[in-house]
């Protein structure tokens, strides 16, 4: 059993392990209320970028990796702003019609992708990675805006991409997925607990 771990291992380079562990410095550091997570966060989506290029045949997610780095400098600049404006960095909510209209738009322009996508190359899982791809821009422009239900977004779209990596051969992507995932469900207590601290502090 531990031969066949082992081996496994051995298969993953130095940029699938500068992934790994990056991503689980910006996963640790995000739930903090950090800004240094974005440092790392753009370590880790540009390398991915090349690795779903080259490798996992993951075009729209490559992409969104790319974007996900331009996000990381805006996010590191806008948390380290809110910091210095407030003193401490404050966590905000949307209406819920705000989160109907992203989902009925983003499943729209899903659909689009798809159909454009379709007319040149037929890449992996062409739907959810699309659908993933559009959520993921959503739901990282609430992190950077600090947006409690940024965290709800991520639940779901960590679990489909647990699944796409492990399928095209990802382990370690998947296994960094999955910690995603359990950043996801310690965000959602933790920026709670932030926001009931908030309010405490705005009566007072």
């Amino acid at each position: 059993m531990w031969e066949e771990v082992v081996l496994e291992l051995t298969k993953y380079d130095w940029i699938d392990w500068t992934i790994l562990v990056t991503g689980l410095l910006y996963a640790f550091f995000s739930v903090s209320n950090m800004p240094v997570c974005w440092g790392f966060g753009i370590i880790s989506c540009g390398l991915l970028s090349w690795k779903d290029y080259s490798e996992y045949q993951l075009f729209f997610d490559s992409g969104l990796q790319l974007l996900f780095v331009y996000m990381g400098i805006v996010g590191l600049y806008r948390w380290i702003k809110s910091k210095k404006d407030t003193g401490y960095p404050r966590i905000e909510t949307l209406p819920f019609s705000s989160h109907l209209n992203a989902l009925f738009f983003g499943t729209i322009t899903s659909l689009v992708l798809v159909l454009i996508v379709q007319l040149f190359v037929n890449p992996a899982f062409v739907f959810l990675d699309s659908v993933t791809t559009v959520f993921s821009i959503w739901a990282t422009w609430l992190l950077v805006n600090r947006i409690y239900e940024n965290w709800i977004y991520w639940l779901f779209i960590n679990t489909a991409y647990i699944y796409m990596f492990y399928a095209q051969g990802g382990t370690l992507v998947a296994i960094l997925y999955t910690v995603y995932l359990a950043t996801a469900i310690t965000g959602l207590i933790s920026w709670n607990y932030v926001m009931r601290h908030q309010r405490k502090k705005a009566i007072l």
